[in-house]
């Protein structure tokens, strides 16, 4: 038996609260931990022993990190003790034409995912973190399809990844009621104005083939609606009711399909079990994960890059090390320097002396002049922080004291027209002079920041 995973990478006008990240480079190519987003998830997927394809979607130009080379390369890598299995998993990018939606591409690209008959699907939106068990979700997902056979229920098409939510937090994603004795899904609402649930969609789905002849039925019952809306005629004369809808391709899992589900086959709910989740939307929440995948891959890596407090390391001498830290190969630390707890340094990455880093992320070719601090924030590519700067954020992690806290991914501006605190963000190429602060600053590409800023914008 097979199993086709496919990862939901969206396209270039997506990402826009991940700005100005997301100028120099798509979302999922974002390192946390040590690894760029794809990266953990093709990572996950290859955790399921009988996954055999790893298909990326969305509508990007194909570049060189999407290309067939780098693709089976990032494969091999996490392939690993997999060898045994006589063969490594195939990868290949699908390139939709037009923006897709989550269930869009898997409709307009059916006929290839059901190539060489796989048993089973696994799809997960491309910008989700977390520690994802497929083992027990696919263990699941085939239980409720013996018991649908024995208790003459419909096929399940679908079982969803679940989590929980505080009642303030499930507004901002999917919510979903699912019968507590057989996690039947009973009610789904995406993004809800009123409290439906505290469970709430991962972007992480099992799908039995079933589930792309809903998605044929589903997509033309969409085009007759949409055609009779825009051809109704009075007199002779055709009145436009509607709008004929753009994205007539355009299909998603959670308002067409679950949303919807009232009257299709059942869709099952997985509630994870005391594993870390998150939705990568804006930079604070890349900060909250690369601390998570840090505690993690501390446990599992092999590679003499992650690092804890009882270990000290750079390449040329031995900084303090505090808590989890990555530190790539490449980069070269000063041996005065205290890094940590939750920091990821990048390639060729220069940290002078003196330098005090904590929970933040140093993104590739960063140069750090000696007795700078940073302090949540993330420095983009090429920057050049000076001598003896600040550069400081506010952390945005979830509240400690309540059980099912969420991170927080605020909008930009409050509802008077200020700048919500969060972490600073400099985009790539930026230049921040000697002895200057930063603080809950934003800097876009290719800025010198020459003064103090705090609280702002730099455009």
């Amino acid at each position: 038996m097979t199993i086709k995973a496919i990862i939901l990478i969206g396209g270039p006008n997506k990402g826009q609260r991940f700005r100005p990240l997301s100028f120099d480079s798509p979302k999922h190519m974002f390192p946390v931990g040590g690894q760029t987003i794809i990266g953990h998830l093709i990572e996950s997927c290859l955790r399921l022993k009988e996954v055999g394809e790893i298909i990326l979607l969305g509508f990007h130009q194909q570049d060189e990190t999407l290309s067939q080379s780098y693709l089976q390369n990032l494969v091999e890598r996490y392939t690993g003790n997999r060898q045994d299995r006589g063969h490594v998993p195939t990868i290949k990018y699908l390139q939709e034409f037009t923006r897709m939606g989550t269930a869009g591409g898997l409709y307009h690209f059916r006929d290839q995912l059901r190539h060489n008959d796989p048993t089973e699907l696994v799809v997960i939106n491309g910008d989700v973190c977390g520690d994802f068990d497929f083992d027990s979700m696919l263990a699941q997902h085939r239980e409720r399809i013996e018991w649908a056979k024995r208790t003459n229920h419909p096929k399940p098409y679908i079982t969803v990844m679940t989590t929980e939510a505080d009642r303030q937090e499930s507004l901002n994603y999917g919510c979903i009621v699912e019968n507590q004795e057989n996690h039947v899904i009973e009610h789904y609402v995406e993004k809800p104005s009123t409290f439906v649930s505290n469970v709430i969609n991962c972007g992480a789905y099992i799908c039995s083939l079933d589930l792309l002849d809903l998605l044929e039925d589903t997509m033309r019952k969409k085009r007759q609606e949409s055609t009779a809306n825009s051809n109704i005629v009075l007199n002779d004369r055709p009145i436009y009711t509607h709008r004929p809808d753009p994205d007539h391709d355009y299909l998603t899992l959670e308002l067409d399909i679950l949303q919807q589900r009232f009257n299709l086959p059942h869709c099952f709910a997985y509630r994870t079990q005391g594993a870390w989740w998150c939705q990568v939307k804006t930079a604070a929440s890349a900060i909250y994960a690369n601390k998570k995948y840090l505690e993690h891959n501390r446990e599992s890596a092999g590679d003499g890059n992650h690092h804890s407090a009882t270990e000290r390391r750079s390449n040329s001498g031995e900084c303090e090390i505090i808590g989890h830290v990555y530190i790539h190969p490449t980069a070269k630390v000063d041996a005065s320097s205290v890094i940590g707890p939750n920091v990821s340094i990048m390639e060729n990455c220069i940290i002078g002396p003196g330098v005090r880093i904590k929970d933040s992320i140093i993104l590739k070719n960063a140069l750090v002049h000696p007795h700078s601090l940073i302090l949540c924030s993330i420095v983009g590519w090429d920057c050049s922080i000076g001598a003896w700067a600040r550069v400081e954020g506010t952390p945005g992690e979830p509240d400690p004291n309540q059980r099912f806290a969420k991170v927080q991914n605020p909008p930009l501006f409050n509802p008077v027209g200020k700048l919500n605190p969060s972490i600073s963000v400099l985009g790539s190429n930026v230049k921040v002079s000697c002895g200057t602060v930063i603080l809950n600053t934003i800097a876009l590409p290719h800025k010198e920041l020459s003064r103090t800023y705090r609280n702002e914008i730099v455009l």
